[in-house]
């Protein structure tokens, strides 16, 4: 019984890491996907993808869209553009009668006019089935405060990190 036992538990552990990982590699590649078509300006793709508790206390869809394409040109219109997303390690998840919640940090490196530049910036990613589908919040257009009316949800305690200050590359 106890040769039976310890096999099984590293099998079971085993099984259970690798179900992590793939929740994990899930999530990265997810919000992935979305900084992909934030960059791309892929409207469709960002309102598919953007939290639904954003678009529907924001107005609905069209005028999510609306805002989503004006804050398109408005960056366009700058001279910013984005040279490269690319997610880090995610955080600790959330759990909430919504899901899960899960910070992920990424890297956002810009083309200012002459120079290029790089930040961190912070994505909210929620799931609601388990890690099959996640939706996602862009936090640079948020506050703690305002985060908070429209996923309330979230834990008292949860602050909306700030995005770092461009660096120039050298």
């Amino acid at each position: 019984m106890r040769k039976l036992s310890i096999p099984l538990f590293f099998a079971l552990f085993t099984l259970s890491s690798l179900v992590l990982q793939a929740q994990d590699d899930g999530v990265l590649t997810a919000t992935q996907k979305y900084l992909n078509a934030v960059s791309n300006n892929e409207v469709d793709k960002i309102t598919e993808l953007t939290y639904p508790g954003i678009i529907e206390m924001g107005g609905g869809v069209e005028y999510f869209k609306e805002s989503v394409a004006q804050d398109n040109k408005q960056l366009a219109d700058s001279g910013l553009k984005t040279i490269e997303t690319a997610v880090q390690s995610e955080g600790e998840p959330i759990e909430t009668e919504k899901g899960f919640f899960v910070l992920v940090p990424y890297k956002w490196v810009v083309d200012f006019g002459e120079a290029t530049y790089v930040s961190t910036a912070h994505i909210l990613a929620n799931t609601q089935d388990g890690g099959e589908s996640w939706t996602f919040v862009n936090l640079q257009k948020h506050t703690s405060e305002s985060l908070k009316v429209f996923i309330p949800e979230l834990p008292a305690g949860f602050v909306v990190p700030a995005t770092t200050p461009f660096e120039e590359l050298r």
